[in-house]
Order: structure tokens, then C-alpha cells, then sequence
């Protein structure tokens, strides 16, 4: 075959020590964990940095000619703090206990069960979870009533988390004005 004045091309030959896909690297399992590890700290500040800004905002409505009527609570934290026999994702954060999840391979019933374990008494037990590029959903507890308004049992219940967050808005405020309970505020 030839081209041009170039004279004859030879047709490429393989090279014996290329990849099988050339110019990507391989990626160890070490590598591979880190990555994932990444993404659930990023996605655990992702979700903390949600409910700051809501008890924020609560925290700043609750105001009297320019005076706060309540101090603030402190500031929910990341990362594992112990409470109890708990060992949670995110903490600080009054009536919750939160799990964080950001996995490909979602076993919700499975995280929603470290959820519950790392529940202390009188906390509801949330779970928010995501896939990548899709939203995050949170799963926790939904009481049922029955006709004369008494909670008649709980059951496990989805919603999304800007739904979610509007609700723990409104308990919160309840909470810090009113000081409810866990128990009064589930």
C-alpha cells in the first residue's frame, strides 16, 4: 500500500508490552477505597452543611427586637462523635441520630439497621443516602395514626432531604421555644 510520495506504509504492528487500554492507569484496591472514602466525607459535609443552614435559619428567626429569645444550640459536627454507645456520622444535631451513606451498591435495609444501632433512646433514627448523580433520600421513622389522632405504630418511610429538612425545621424551632422532647417531637 502506498501514500502519496511518502512510498509504502507497513500496516502498525502490536506492541507487545502496551496495555490493554493504552494510557489508562490501573488502579489499586488501596486507591479504589480512598476514592470511596472521599466521596462519603464529601457526602457526610454535604448533608451536615444542610441541617447548619437550618438550624441557622431557625436559630436567627427566633429573635426579639434584634435579641436572640434562644442561645445557640452549638454546632452540628462531622465525623464519629461518641455519645453513648453511639458512634455516628453526624452529631450535635438535637433529636436525630444521623447515618450518612453515599454508595453505588445501596443495601438500605442493612444501613438503615446501623442507623437504628447507633440510635440513642429517645432519638429517631435517620438515614440519608445517595447514588452518584442522584438526589438524596432520607429514611427514617413515620408514624401512623389512627382515626382519633393516636400513633397507632411506626414504620420505616422515605422522603426526600429538602422535604425532610423542612420538617426538622419545624421541630426544631419547637424544640429550642418550647424545649420538646425527642419523644414529644417524633
Amino acid at each position: 500500500m502506498s501514500f502519496g510520495n511518502f512510498g509504502p506504509v507497513e500496516p502498525a504492528q502490536p506492541v507487545e508490552d502496551a496495555p490493554a487500554t493504552f494510557g489508562a492507569k490501573q488502579r489499586t484496591r488501596s486507591q479504589i477505597a480512598k476514592g470511596a472514602s472521599a466521596k462519603g466525607a464529601q457526602g457526610e459535609r454535604d448533608v451536615l452543611a444542610a441541617f447548619r443552614d437550618v438550624m441557622r435559619n431557625v436559630e436567627d428567626e427566633l429573635t426579639h427586637d434584634g435579641h436572640k429569645i434562644v442561645a445557640r444550640s452549638g454546632f452540628a459536627t462531622r465525623k464519629r462523635l461518641e455519645k453513648g454507645t453511639s458512634n455516628r456520622d453526624l452529631g450535635n444535631i438535637p433529636l436525630i441520630a444521623i447515618e450518612v451513606k453515599r454508595n453505588e451498591k445501596l443495601a438500605v435495609s442493612a444501613m438503615f439497621a446501623q442507623a437504628l444501632k447507633q440510635t440513642d433512646a429517645g432519638e429517631l433514627p435517620v438515614l440519608v443516602y445517595r447514588r452518584n448523580r442522584e438526589p438524596w433520600t432520607v429514611r427514617t421513622w413515620v408514624a401512623l395514626y389512627d382515626m382519633r389522632g393516636r400513633i397507632v405504630r411506626y414504620v420505616e418511610g422515605e422522603v426526600s432531604l429538602p422535604e425532610f429538612l423542612s420538617y426538622y425545621a419545624t421541630v426544631y424551632r419547637s424544640f429550642l421555644v418550647e424545649g420538646l422532647s425527642s419523644e414529644d417531637a417524633v
